[in-house]
């Protein structure tokens, strides 16, 4: 049975104007017996021993001397400077000053809870719009939730003790004074249906007194999440919410509660305003040395614990696709719990889900992974992070395969795509080579995709010819296909996308060559494509980049007005791309269209630039970082450091050179490639000759990152095949 025994600290309703400069959160323990009978009962026993030695040792009275009470300042000191000095000593033997307070050792085991109200806590539940009910500003809202935070998290979504059964609830009731004066604040109380206390032996002069809680508020928040986790075999032994007594032996069992004082008082001392941003790791660091050895529950009532709470319920539903997804999305949070967060929850929340891993949730999420990587407005980075810890789950289950010879198929056919995209050509063809062994258990022109995706890998080592000879074959295995179908289905027939994305691969071979039969091939790929209008827009931006790299501006121009959405000015072209990368549905992902459109303008439309637009794709790309943050968001800002250089902003155009780096996390060889002479083509322009030498260093270095043969020839050869490779959309 666990006993849940918690307190408070703070100015939750800012009635003192402290709730910004000092802590506010509910703490105190948990405690399991193990389901030892007696334990519970000597383990009270054992506190009371401990309190009552605490301040015979220093001349003060229990239980009076625990707390404030009138006069006994300078008891109560002492009294709590001796626990703080001892408290550690009793969490981890069950002792105090090495005497043993109990015959028998524990048996149970203690865990600190505490939730902290953090950055501002939830910051959608402050705005105007939001119901009395809801605003944590209003009145006692802000205690209220987060006590049945609490409720919520320790018995129904605990990460730590995952298996409950019973539990005892003794919680310390909340009073607040309100001056009679404070008509608003009064008002507000009474609005929530907090009255006040009539209990004559309260004394509170010109104050009124407000009790927030009771057992019904907690025996409500206990049925409602019962009933909503389906676990209504939890019995409550005993719910309780009173006031803590310190007063001569009128006190009933308290010692729990003591103890949740204590551990208040402990965990808040000395923390101010000046260390505000460190609350979390600071409280972290004492809960950590008082109670070493288990994972205690420190929580932050704020943003990062949000998208905590949905990875660990989409983990308890077994989604272990989306519950990697959230567990990706708090990392790249900026709230000053982050890294306590990934450090402590996260990586318990990655062990506990390879520790679980159910086979069907696997093959589940790895499915996920794979449809994930065929849509347009493709995350890659989130992507990467949730492939590697999916891989890790299906090789630990590799004596299953034959079971769901599809899902290895997916996860590393979803392998080749992630690492094609961040230019890993190494780990894109030991993917595609796991591929190959699953590929007779797939259909054909699932197969044909993922060659296409080597002839995008071979591409991505500058083996242009080897990369247009996987991508003949493909078609000429499509074509097949294809007449096999014909005669089945006779006049029914149509050209499949298959054979379409097929010639749209071979187009950007030929476009990478500079062959100028690479628009033919495009345009025969959009015939095909006309009734699918997100592949149609794929392969149309690999047209109107051929184009660009080919000078042709008529030609450019017509096709860039189907490209965005019917729009002639170059304004309602960028308004038109920036609805739709920001749509959840769009057809055109942002950082793929601002390459075409920031390319094509920087070539062809430089005169067109005025101060409005230019201002306008400078907020573009300052705002949406998210959206942007992944290749070719790294080119992206090259041709934007150049249009800033040629309007003379030449502080932009350095922040743009910068951002050529630091926008594509996690990226591979050939991408480093395009970085490094991205920024060597910005310092020559610059004619910032030091920067310009260092950056071709680097060059020359990132090449011989991509393929073994580069790593013998020398700096001369290198820099010859780059000049002949960087071409199409490496430019």
């Amino acid at each position: 049975m666990l006993t849940i025994t918690l307190d408070e600290q703070g100015d939750f309703e800012n009635i003192q104007n402290k709730l910004e400069t000092e802590p506010v959160f509910i703490g105190g323990i948990i405690y399991d017996d193990k389901g030892i009978v007696g334990e519970k009962a000597k383990e009270i026993k054992r506190l009371k021993s401990y309190y009552k030695k605490v301040c015979s040792s220093v001349g003060t009275k229990f239980p009076k001397d625990l707390h404030r009470n009138g006069n006994n300042r300078l008891q109560e000191a002492k009294t709590k400077a001796k626990i703080s000095e001892t408290l550690k000593e009793f969490f981890e033997k069950g002792t105090f000053e090495d005497t043993d307070l109990l015959r028998e050792k524990r048996k149970g085991q203690y865990y600190i809870y505490c939730l902290l109200r953090n950055d501002g806590g939830k910051r959608e539940l402050l705005n105007e719009s939001v119901s009395k009910l809801a605003k944590d500003n209003y009145a006692a809202n802000l205690y209220l939730h987060m006590a049945e935070d609490v409720v919520e998290r320790v018995i129904f979504h605990n990460p730590v003790i995952t298996h409950i059964d019973k539990v005892n609830v003794d919680l310390a009731t909340r009073r607040v004074l309100v001056k009679q004066n404070d008509e608003e604040l009064n008002r507000r109380f009474k609005t929530l249906g907090i009255y006040i206390c009539e209990d004559p032996n309260h004394n509170n002069g010109d104050k009124n007194e407000y009790i927030l809680t009771n057992p019904y508020m907690y025996r409500t928040a206990l049925e409602r999440e019962m009933l909503s986790t389906g676990k209504t075999d939890i019995e409550v032994e005993w719910l309780s919410s009173r006031s803590i007594v310190y007063s001569g032996e009128t006190y009933n069992q308290m010692e729990f509660l003591y103890l949740a004082d204590s551990i208040c008082s402990y965990l808040s001392f000395n923390i101010g305003e000046n260390t505000k941003n460190e609350w979390t790791n600071l409280i972290a660091e004492r809960v950590i040395n008082l109670n070493p050895g288990v994972t205690n529950l420190l929580f932050t009532y704020d943003k990062t614990d949000e998208v905590y709470k949905k990875a660990y319920t989409e983990f308890e539903h077994k989604n272990y696709y989306e519950a990697l997804s959230y567990a990706y999305d708090l990392t790249k949070l900026n709230g000053s719990a982050v890294n306590y967060y990934v450090k402590t929850w996260i990586k318990k929340l990655i062990l506990d889900i390879k520790k679980e891993n159910e086979w069907e949730a696997v093959v589940e999420a790895v499915h996920k992974l794979y449809e994930a990587t065929q849509k347009t407005n493709v995350h890659t980075d989130k992507l990467l992070y949730v492939y590697q810890h999916l891989a890790d789950l299906a090789e630990d289950e590799r004596h299953k395969e034959e079971k769901n010879l599809d899902c290895f198929y997916d996860l590393y056919d979803a392998g080749v795509s992630i690492f094609t995209h961040i230019g890993d050509s190494k780990r894109s063809r030991e993917c595609y080579e796991k591929c190959e062994s699953y590929a007779f258990y797939i259909r054909m022109e699932r197969f044909i995709a993922t060659r296409n995706k080597r002839s995008t890998f071979l591409n991505d080592t500058f083996h242009f010819e080897e990369a247009l000879e996987i991508a003949e074959t493909n078609i000429t295995y499509q074509k097949v296909l294809n007449d096999m179908k014909e005669e089945i289905f006779g006049e029914k027939f149509k050209e499949s996308l298959h054979y379409a994305k097929c010639l749209s691969q071979k187009g950007q071979v030929l476009a990478f060559l500079r062959d100028p039969s690479a628009k033919e091939i495009f345009l025969s790929a959009l015939e095909i494509m006309k009734d699918d209008p997100s592949n149609q827009l794929i392969t149309m931006s690999y047209l109107l980049h051929f184009f660009l790299d080919q000078g042709e501006k008529e030609s450019y121009d017509a096709m860039a007005i189907d490209y965005f959405g019917g729009y002639n000015t170059l304004k309602e072209q960028l308004d038109y791309l920036v609805r739709e990368g920001k749509s959840e549905r769009g057809k055109i992902a942002l950082r793929f269209g601002l390459y075409v459109f920031i390319r094509g303008i920087y070539l062809f439309h430089l005169d067109e630039v005025n101060s409005e637009l230019y201002r306008k794709l400078k907020n573009v790309l300052d705002t949406e970082n998210l959206l942007l943050y992944n290749h070719p968001t790294e080119i992206t800002y090259k041709y934007m450091a150049f249009i800033a250089f040629s309007r003379n902003d030449f502080e932009y155009a350095k922040k743009c050179v910068e951002k050529i780096e630091t926008s594509i996390p996690n990226s591979g060889a050939t991408i480093e490639v395009i970085i490094a002479y991205g920024k060597y083509e910005c310092y020559k322009k610059f004619k910032e000759d030091d920067f310009e030498k260092s950056a071709l260093k680097k060059l020359i270095i990132a090449m011989r990152k991509v393929d073994e043969e580069y790593q013998e020839l020398d700096d001369e050869t290198i820099l010859s095949i780059i000049r002949n490779k960087m071409t199409f959309m490496y430019v």
